[in-house]
């Protein structure tokens, strides 16, 4: 993947609140903030991207959640809709476990996430 592929288009945004696991949102102010040139926004639709074509969910406790003002991306919207669709489970599930799993790929230094 060479840099401009990393660029995303511009696209009408929207502002939610959701609940993220605090552990979660900690680490995600930590990569914003040290890490990578990006927002906690943007690592979170970063997310959500690369968790788009899962084709099966492997549930996890979710615990100690937060609400937290997130700007969503619209197509990150539909994608957080289809998944909630398709597996059943509340978004709010589906997006914690989004989270989780980038956070862990960017940790270990797995940087196919356009970030």
């Amino acid at each position: 993947m060479n840099s401009i592929d990393t660029l995303w288009k511009k696209e009408e945004l929207e502002q939610k609140t959701v609940q993220i696991e605090d552990e979660l949102y900690d680490q995600l102010v930590a990569l914003s903030e040290n890490e990578f040139d990006a927002s906690v926004s943007k690592i979170i639709n970063a997310c959500i991207y690369e968790f788009a074509d899962r084709q099966e969910i492997r549930m996890q406790e979710v615990k100690n959640l937060s609400k937290h003002s997130v700007i969503f991306r619209k197509t990150s919207i539909k994608i957080l809709a289809k998944l909630k669709s398709k597996f059943n489970i509340p978004q709010y599930i589906i997006l914690n476990l989004a989270i989780k799993e980038g956070i862990e790929k960017l940790l270990k230094g797995e940087k196919n996430i356009n970030i």
